[in-house]
């Protein structure tokens, strides 16, 4: 068995695997041109979808990323795409508990203020986020580690899923997709986590941009293609929305003409949510285990799921 490393490791792993998986082959590169080769059997790593889809030899792919929408060209082949689903969450929780803190408690005035260099006390600016209502457009590993995170803070904190289920005790509320609307209208720090599927495509459109409550805010740390950016822009510049938190954008990186990077209320990060400079050990923790699986003949853990999206 042939097994192509197609991405950096860490000090220590390209011998570990060679010593637990002694009658398998490796090979490290990054070079496009060298999956030309059609050697592998196996690819941990992210290389070019159009390059995996015409090798005939490989049977397994295993990404480090949770999300396999690039991957769409290779639904219809019989290669196993493998993810990191989960390994990213408790990262990504922290990131959005960081910017649901940083607007309920008035930093980007703060911010402009000390620029300015201006002591400004009014009271009134930050906010008690046990005070406030924070919403979860998805109820899944991320979502399920916000709430743990929030849970000592003590916010009110409701969630929806696209399928019932009962509601656990972290949350006030588990909605199912049909009272989105409701969600909206109820909550301060509005949190997009949903895969992007052809059935959430849009699903924060216009009209429920204006179904938010006045003075909310939105994160979203799942997908661009979920919210209605020129919409959202709109809003913001209206005044009808406190701001917004967005890691993720339709099309990355984010255009340097986007009003989004000059708007004082939102906060852009470059896709960076569920990053931290320790990434590495998980994600090949993950490869280790299910490369076991994969010379054992056992079940491949966290099969990408194309008709699922997730």
């Amino acid at each position: 068995m042939n097994v192509l490393l197609y991405r950096n490791l860490g000090p220590g792993q390209r011998e570990r695997l060679e010593r637990e998986f002694p009658a398998i082959a490796f090979r490290q590169s990054l070079r496009v041109e060298d999956l030309a080769e059609d050697w592998a059997d196996v690819i941990f790593g992210n290389p070019p979808a159009a390059a995996v889809r015409p090798l005939k030899k490989l049977r397994w792919l295993q990404i480090v990323s949770s999300g396999f929408d690039d991957y769409a060209p290779l639904r219809d082949t019989a290669v196993s795409i493998t993810t990191a689903h989960g390994i990213h969450a408790p990262v990504i929780a922290q990131h959005v508990l960081a910017t649901i803190l940083w607007f309920a408690r008035g930093q980007s005035h703060l911010l402009a203020q000390q620029r300015a260099h201006v002591w400004d006390r009014r009271p009134e600016i930050p906010r008690d986020l046990a005070e406030q209502t924070v919403g979860l457009v998805g109820y899944g590993e991320v979502g399920q580690a916000l709430a743990r995170v929030l849970a000592p803070i003590g916010p009110r904190v409701i969630g929806l899923k696209r399928g019932a289920a009962p509601c656990p005790p972290a949350l006030h509320d588990l909605m199912t997709i049909d009272r989105l609307d409701e969600l909206l209208e109820q909550s301060d720090h509005v949190v997009v986590t949903l895969p992007l599927t052809s059935e959430t495509r849009g699903l924060i459109d216009a009209r429920r941009l204006e179904r938010m409550k006045r003075g909310a805010v939105l994160h979203n740390v799942a997908r661009g293609g979920l919210v209605d950016e020129e919409a959202l822009a709109h809003r913001l510049e209206s005044g009808a929305l406190g701001g917004a938190a967005l890691d993720v954008f339709a099309c990355e990186p984010l255009a340097k003409e986007s009003p989004f990077w000059d708007m004082p209320q939102v906060l852009v990060t470059p896709h960076l949510a569920g990053h931290h400079r320790n990434l590495g050990r998980p994600t090949f923790e993950r490869f280790v285990e299910n490369l076991r699986r994969f010379f054992a003949g056992e079940p491949l853990l966290h099969r990408a799921d194309f008709a699922r999206g997730y």
